[in-house]
């Protein structure tokens, strides 16, 4: 019956963790659009990327609580993944492996859009950079016009005699 139960409770876990999932997959799209234009978006941009640290919070939560359990489980069964166990024979198996290779695709599609994310601000970053080099460098162009002469004398001599 333990095994029953610990299976259960991983199970339900594992459906947790891709409802969160999800969860952070939208955000991630939702970043993705304003990532493209961050200038006009930041105050949203914050806004999910803290949605995003929440959503990280809890699926790690749910994530330390699932490696108890799962720890439990295989020593229930005497093994030391669940690869190794004939999951045909019992439906909750099936379903756990069925889930967490939902959670692991789903995990992937988030990391690709969320690198790519990471690489478009870094453009936009390095854009910035430039755009205030520029400034700078104008601002002292427009500082050494203004500057008043007082300090250099010229000095002429006529030596036609």
């Amino acid at each position: 019956m333990r095994g029953e139960e610990c299976t259960n409770k991983l199970v339900k876990k594992s459906e947790q963790k891709l409802a969160l999932l999800n969860k952070l997959f939208e955000l991630t799209v939702g970043q993705s659009t304003a990532v493209e234009k961050p200038e006009e978006n930041i105050a949203k941009l914050t806004e999910l990327i803290d949605n995003k640290q929440e959503v990280i919070n809890k699926i790690n939560v749910l994530d330390s609580d699932f490696v108890d359990e799962y720890e439990a489980l295989k020593a229930q069964l005497g093994i030391k993944s669940l690869e190794q166990y004939d999951a045909k024979s019992n439906d909750e198996l099936k379903k756990l492996l069925k889930t967490t290779e939902e959670v692991t695709l789903l995990t992937r599609k988030i990391k690709k859009i969320d690198d790519e994310n990471v690489r478009k601000m870094g453009l936009h970053i390095n854009q910035t950079k430039r755009e205030l080099k520029n400034v700078k460098n104008s601002m002292k162009i427009a500082k050494s016009y203004g500057k008043k002469n007082d300090e250099v004398y010229s000095v002429f001599i006529d030596k036609k005699s």
